[in-house]
């Protein structure tokens, strides 16, 4: 990485509040550097170069910690899955930032699939599983779920419904306008027990809100 690059992943970790080590920075280097590597041949998304990385999948991954944690939603007992996670995003962040949080990796694409496995080994991460979603049978349930460029909240609640029972999806979406329009798609019973709270992505000029919903 960048010593440029470098600087800003840090300036970001603490507008964030996140606590990090040499180890973490490491490791999102090295995520960084595999990232990059396998993104020149299986397209896992259209971001590239260390400094959009950095902004738009590392530091936009991690900015809801603050927010999960003060909701009680951050919870070592319970059991997570990043459903479509390509990349690893958000679920291998977060696992890098706090590796105690027990959260499995849900994914169709089996080269992804592949690289997350690679992830995995390269950054001797433990406690994180990599389901794939393309197998209907589901050997466990969940207590939560994120979700991030999945798709429509509508989507979203439909893709979930067979990972989790009685527990809360965590969806990470873009403009308010937007939501408010896919909220339109959702049962009145879902509108009900539902929050939307707008979270700031260090440096980068554009509207993020988190939207949490009891399944």
């Amino acid at each position: 990485m960048e010593s440029e690059n470098k600087d800003l992943l840090i300036k970001g970790l603490k507008k964030l509040n996140i606590s990090f080590n040499d180890d973490v920075i490491q490791k999102i280097d090295s995520f960084i550097m595999l990232y990059t590597e396998w993104n020149r041949n299986i397209n896992i998304s259209a971001i590239r170069g260390e400094k959009e990385i950095i902004i738009r999948h590392v530091l936009d991954s991690l900015t809801p910690i603050s927010f999960l944690k003060s909701m009680g939603l951050w919870n070592y007992n319970a059991k997570y899955i990043d459903l479509g996670t390509g990349g690893g995003l958000p679920g291998i962040m977060l696992k890098i930032i706090d590796s105690k949080l027990p959260i499995d990796l849900g994914e169709v694409s089996k080269k992804k699939i592949c690289f997350l496995k690679e992830v995995i080994l390269h950054l001797s991460l433990s406690n994180v599983e990599i389901i794939d979603s393309s197998v209907a049978k589901v050997k466990e349930v969940y207590h939560y779920v994120f979700v991030r460029a999945f798709g429509s909240l509508q989507k979203i609640v439909q893709e979930s419904g067979i990972y989790i029972n009685k527990g809360k999806i965590i969806a990470y979406k873009g403009k308010k306008e937007k939501v408010i329009q896919e909220l339109e798609g959702l049962s009145p019973t879902l509108k009900q027990h539902l929050i939307v709270q707008r979270i700031k992505v260090p440096f980068l000029d554009e509207e993020r809100h988190l939207v949490i919903i009891q399944s």
